[in-house]
């Protein structure tokens, strides 16, 4: 079954050592974690496939780690419509992933 995660190669983050230290910390966004959340977020500030990474976490609902640029409390932010909004239009494009249920 295919997936809808072809994009990610073409990430900033793609080849970067250590990269789940990098985009996943194991402490909290706030107070001592933000200099290692402000390091993936510099990797994403200018990526090519950023909106691509952030609707691929909003959609799959990922709520942990650094995804296009943005925090778990981040995309909590997001107005919930326009998350929603986000995940109908990744089934569109991506219609076989709606069959992949975890």
């Amino acid at each position: 079954m295919a997936l809808d995660d072809s994009w990610m190669t073409e990430g900033n983050c793609s080849g970067v050592p250590g990269a789940d230290a990098v985009f996943f910390p194991d402490v909290p966004a706030g107070g001592s974690g933000a200099r290692e959340y402000a390091r993936a977020k510099a990797l994403c500030k200018d990526c090519p496939v950023r909106t691509h990474c952030l609707s691929y976490a909003i959609a799959h609902k990922i709520p942990y780690g650094v995804w296009g640029g943005t925090t778990q409390a981040e995309r909590r932010r997001i107005p919930k419509e326009r998350r929603r909004a986000i995940r109908r239009a990744w089934r569109q494009l991506y219609p076989v992933t709606n069959r992949i249920r975890a």
